[in-house]
């Protein structure tokens, strides 16, 4: 028998699967959230150059600022950086994985199946485009763990033991 205002065997099985539940898929979120919110430095990765017209895919899913490619043959200083010309890094769909990608694309036969060193910023998989978006991700994880606080203290602040101490 449940003495009257007091914490219920039911109610407290809720409340901790209730929380148990909460904190699993609060961690489940917050482990992904780094990935959709951090900029990654790809600096001097070592490619081969593809021929002419032709593709490779670099690593990220967004390309952030300005890349910069150099010459692996020879020591990495300004004199050894490629033309622009040369080459176009942008966003496209990967022919291998069907899925959005940085990717390198060669305009000059200059340089092809030579080793070049790209330098540039990159979104991971699963990077938010959007920068409301990147804001507003880490407010959700902050308002999962309030709901889950509320449901795990909501029953005792109801119960007479507790509003009896603090005059309810």
């Amino acid at each position: 028998m449940v003495e009257s205002g007091g914490i219920g065997i039911g109610t407290l099985i809720m409340v901790a699967i209730t929380v148990i539940v909460g904190a699993v898929l609060l961690v489940a979120s917050a482990s992904n959230t780094e990935q959709t919110v951090h900029v990654y430095t790809a600096s001097n990765v070592t490619y081969t150059a593809p021929l002419d017209g032709e593709t490779i895919d670099l690593d990220g899913q967004e390309l952030i600022g300005t890349p910069i490619v150099y010459n692996a043959t020879g020591p990495i200083d300004a004199s050894v950086i490629i033309n622009a010309a040369n080459y176009t890094i942008d966003e496209g769909i990967s022919a291998s994985t069907g899925l959005k990608t940085v990717q390198y694309t060669s305009n000059e036969d200059e340089y092809e199946s030579r080793s070049i060193n790209i330098s540039y910023q990159f979104g991971g998989d699963g990077y938010a485009d959007d920068a409301g978006a990147r804001a507003v991700i880490p407010l959700i994880l902050i308002f999962m763990a309030l709901a889950i606080a509320v449901v795990a203290l909501d029953p005792v602040l109801r119960s007479s033991i507790i509003s009896s101490m603090i005059g309810r």
